[in-house]
């Protein structure tokens, strides 16, 4: 009988474990330790030069990991009619200082900018595939994570 009890005892204590650490998002299985994939954050901006033209460029804002899952299958399609290349979903976790205007980098090179007194300044990035966010969702208002649905920036 106490061989039974330790067993049931064990087995309710590994499941009550497996209940806490297994956490839903948007009714979904999502493990914390899939951010794996370094994404840059930066601010889309778009001051006129000398000549009055304008170019696009990007201020750095932070680097985090990230759930980077390319679309596939029936998305990848819809995506595709739609004029989005490249388009993928991508969780973070929650930053109040990204919003839709934001893009995202994939691939690049995060450097510090040091003065010649050797004080950092800040951040720069370079390279990288650059996105867009197409819609971003603060999953269930609990300041926890974001998911972007996300399109590659093409020239032109």
């Amino acid at each position: 009988m106490k061989i039974f009890q330790q067993t049931l005892t064990e087995s309710i204590l590994f499941h009550f474990l497996l209940c806490e650490v297994l956490m839903l998002i948007n009714g979904k299985p999502f493990n914390p330790g899939e951010l794996k994939t370094s994404i840059v954050l930066a601010k889309k901006m778009v001051p006129k030069n000398a000549g009055g033209f304008q170019k696009v460029e990007y201020e750095f804002i932070t680097e985090v990991k990230g759930k980077w899952i390319n679309v596939h299958g029936q998305e990848a399609w819809l995506a595709q009619t739609k004029g989005a290349i490249k388009a993928a979903t991508v969780t973070v976790r929650y930053r109040s200082d990204v919003d839709q205007t934001c893009v995202l980098v994939l691939g690049s090179t995060v450097e510090e900018v040091i003065d010649e007194h050797d004080i950092l300044l800040g951040w720069t990035f370079t390279g990288g595939e650059v996105f867009e966010i197409v819609s971003m969702d603060n999953i269930q208002q609990l300041n926890e994570y974001i998911e972007f649905k996300v399109k590659r920036v093409t020239a032109g």
